[in-house]
């Protein structure tokens, strides 16, 4: 009985010391909450991104997206067409897509360094040309921080639709 209040003994003095261990010279100890509260806040500012394109879509303006996509931005279509950023900017303009609505629900943000993933479902009213667009889509935004800045470097979109019957 000795010998095991002895190991222990052992054991608490042990641990206690590689617990209260410092961290090495010139790394300070964040808070536990400091970590969470970071990727809150690039979670808020993607989505306000997001949120600002949406509404762009739903104007049929092509400013808003201009700014936000990157120079090198490519959109995959529900066609399975590849755009580049001029490509899907100049669809936007009249005589391309018009959208009577645009919304988006079921958003998800999900940050990886300076990355992030938006994912959402979009009902759309419109026509592409003479073509009527109007139904529900799942759509899938890839975020890069370039510069300091978070834009979209790529965006693919599928139509939702209804399932086969067995």
């Amino acid at each position: 009985m000795k010998r095991i209040l002895g190991i222990a003994a052992i054991l608490v003095a042990v641990t206690s010391v590689a617990v209260s261990q410092d961290k090495p010279k010139g790394e300070k100890e964040k808070p536990k909450g400091e970590k969470v509260a970071a990727a809150s806040s690039t979670e808020q500012a993607v989505r306000q991104l997001f949120d600002g394109l949406v509404s762009s879509y739903a104007k049929n303006d092509a400013t808003v997206p201009a700014r936000i996509w990157a120079d090198d931005f490519t959109f995959t279509t529900p066609f399975g067409e590849v755009m580049t950023k001029e490509q899907r900017l100049a669809e936007i303009k009249p005589g391309g897509i018009q959208f009577d609505s645009y919304t988006a629900d079921d958003v998800n943000v999900r940050v990886y360094g300076d990355t992030a993933v938006v994912t959402n479902r979009a009902s759309v009213t419109g026509k592409r040309g003479d073509q009527d667009i109007s139904g529900q889509y799942r759509v899938t935004s890839i975020f890069v921080k370039k510069g300091g800045n978070w834009q979209v470097v790529a965006a693919q979109s599928t139509r939702i639709t209804e399932p086969a019957t067995k």
